[in-house]
């Protein structure tokens, strides 16, 4: 159980329904797991087009625009636009806590993005100030070999990660990288796996009959499919995969390919679009379904035969988790926090990345990951295992019960510590 009078304040980019990936899945789970630890939760959501508020549960939140912003018309997050969010975001939070006539304990931010209306928070409550870092910039953009020096994105995340009390970071790998790339000290650092509330993701909530509509309406009769869900971008190794889906196809004739996420208006989704249509084995045999509801996607991944997970930089990785959590082989990369959540021929498959011949980016060894898919395919005592394996192992360790007694446990020792610096003057 949480300590009494325990009041924590999350700043993030993300919160359902205002979710675009896997962090606002994550507040979301974090929130609500502390919530029913007794710890007292209110969420302010920031970047997001129109300022509204409701009660999720226990859990006040709040989603808040730029000033002059208060409307439903998208708007580009530039530098001057996230000032002025963040500026806006500590005038709620300051106005929001006056009236209850409380005040924070923790002040708990969502990446690198909240940290000036953090620091801010932090002066006026006196309230340590946390940040989770989801996705290290830094690190992606050494990785792909992008400009560092001079970036504000990078400037801000430093500022954020070194003027932190503490940080949570989502993988070990992603701690190593912190501690490399901005020589953040290790007692500085907790790492906390993300974990979700598998029950609710799980096939007993889920009629027969839904699973079944659903694969008839996207598979043809005798057919199988290998799933994809994320993010539609390079970092996934979208593009790479469906070269590697044509080798699959070509051996394995009954294979769908579904691929999940939302189809951006970008040159990426672009020319994965084009690849699909002007080859005629991918033409055929792979499905873009655009973004689709939790809810439908643990239905998609109870009829997928292996979820594939082809990442080149991945800080943790919801896209194991979630089919591993259903009984779903996953074949994944060797990279971040995949190879943290999948034991090798124990709860999955990894296959190591390789260097691009042409430009020397990381890139996915198509023909390893071929070969990963077809050993499932073609043996599916060994899938099923794999499969068990793999929920059993998300049981144990990623459940939203783990996730939030390490965090209560970051909590307890931020604020040990500040007290312990104040008794000593």
């Amino acid at each position: 159980m949480a300590d009494v009078h325990m009041l924590v304040t999350f700043i993030t980019p993300e919160y359902p329904p205002q979710a675009v990936g896997g962090l606002g899945t994550h507040v979301q789970a974090l929130a609500r797991g502390l919530a029913v630890a007794g710890v007292e939760v209110h969420v302010f959501c920031a970047a997001i087009a129109s300022a509204q508020s409701y009660q999720d549960g226990r859990i006040s939140v709040r989603y808040i625009a730029p000033p002059g912003r208060e409307n439903d018309q998208p708007y580009s997050l530039d530098f001057d636009t996230a000032f002025k969010l963040n500026m806006r975001v500590a005038e709620v939070v300051e106005e929001h806590f006056s009236c209850l006539n409380k005040k924070p304990s923790i002040v708990h931010i969502h990446d690198w993005f909240g940290f000036k209306a953090a620091a801010r928070l932090r002066s006026v409550f006196g309230a340590p100030v946390i940040t989770t870092l989801h996705t290290f910039q830094a690190a992606l953009l050494s990785l792909f070999r992008i400009r560092l020096a001079g970036n504000t994105v990078i400037e801000l995340e430093e500022q954020c990660c070194r003027g932190s009390d503490r940080i949570i970071t989502v993988s070990e790998s992603v701690a190593q990288d912190l501690k490399s790339i901005y020589s953040i000290p290790s007692d500085k650092i907790d790492v906390v796996w993300n974990g979700f509330d598998t029950e609710s993701f799980s096939s007993q909530l889920i009629a027969p009959e839904r699973i079944q509509a659903m694969r008839a309406a996207w598979l043809k009769e005798g057919e199988r499919a290998i799933l994809f869900a994320g993010r539609l971008g390079a970092q996934k190794g979208v593009l790479p995969l469906l070269r590697s889906a044509k080798e699959v196809i070509t051996q394995a004739p009954d294979v769908r390919y579904l691929i999940v996420g939302e189809v951006q208006d970008n040159q990426y989704v672009k020319d994965l679009q084009l690849l699909a249509s002007r080859d005629p084995v991918l033409c055929e045999k792979v499905t873009f379904l655009g973004k689709v509801r939790r809810d439908e996607l643990a239905i998609l991944y109870q009829f997928a035969s292996v979820a594939v997970v082809p990442s080149l930089y991945e800080p943790f990785g919801y896209a194991a988790t979630e089919p591993m959590s259903l009984g779903r082989p996953v074949v994944a990369t060797r990279v971040g926090g995949l190879q943290e959540i999948i034991e090798h021929n124990r709860s999955g498959l990894l296959v190591a990345t390789t260097t691009s011949a042409r430009d020397g980016l990381p890139d996915l060894d198509v023909e390893s990951f071929t070969q990963a898919q077809l050993e499932l395919l073609n043996d599916p005592a060994k899938a099923a295992w794999l499969g068990e394996e793999a929920r059993q192992r998300v049981e144990q360790e990623f459940s939203c019960q783990n996730m939030v007694e390490k965090t209560l446990g970051c909590y307890r020792s931020t604020m040990n510590c500040q007290l312990q610096a104040v008794a000593n003057g």
